[in-house]
């Protein structure tokens, strides 16, 4: 069990676990050469990071993101359950295929979006099929996921409170009109 802010491994560290994150977030962090804090990725409950297939040195920080649980496997245990079951080596490949596809489409945004588009983006990520996000995002947090400042994200978010395309409260964050909010990333 972690805390919040809590740095699981430091960036150059040498890694020889895979964790999986059973509860919690884990934000992947570096401070780029013009000393700005870059989130590399985010880990949810049910994904994995670390080392694999071999121990390798982490390339960013990895610190807990509110309260977190993690589940810790030795890379060379995991490598070899994967060799021995299947189901196991299914189990990584789907996992680290629908890793690389979200980094993917981080990257995509990145170069493609404008800072207010990857703000309603991520939110409608966030939201999922039920168009709620609770609690709603902290947007220092939300912010540095998608790469912008915490002023342009506050923009972001009240122009479409202003426009009654999502209501937010302290309890939830809701969209309620997400088909006008895909409709607004540019």
């Amino acid at each position: 069990m972690f805390a919040h802010k809590a740095v699981i491994a430091h960036q150059g560290d040498m890694a020889t676990l895979c964790w999986l994150v059973v509860e919690g977030n884990v934000h992947a962090r570096i401070i780029s050469t013009d000393g700005q804090l870059t989130l590399l990725a985010s880990y949810g409950p049910g994904e994995i990071f670390g080392c694999y297939p071999e121990p390798t040195a982490l390339r960013a920080d990895m610190v807990a993101h509110g309260a977190l649980r993690l589940l810790c496997v030795d890379t060379g245990t995991l490598v070899e359950l994967a060799r021995r079951f299947a189901d196991v080596a299914y189990g990584l490949t789907t996992l680290f295929a629908r890793q690389l596809d979200v980094t993917l489409d981080r990257m995509a945004a990145r170069t493609t979006l404008t800072a207010t588009g990857r703000v309603y983006a991520e939110l409608l990520r966030l939201a999922g099929s039920a168009n709620r996000i609770e609690p709603p995002p902290v947007l220092s947090a939300l912010a540095l996921t998608v790469h912008t400042t915490r002023e342009t994200t506050s923009r972001a978010l009240a122009h479409i409170v202003r426009r009654g395309i999502v209501r937010r409260s302290d309890e939830a964050l809701e969209i309620l009109a997400p088909r006008l909010l895909a409709d607004l990333i540019a």
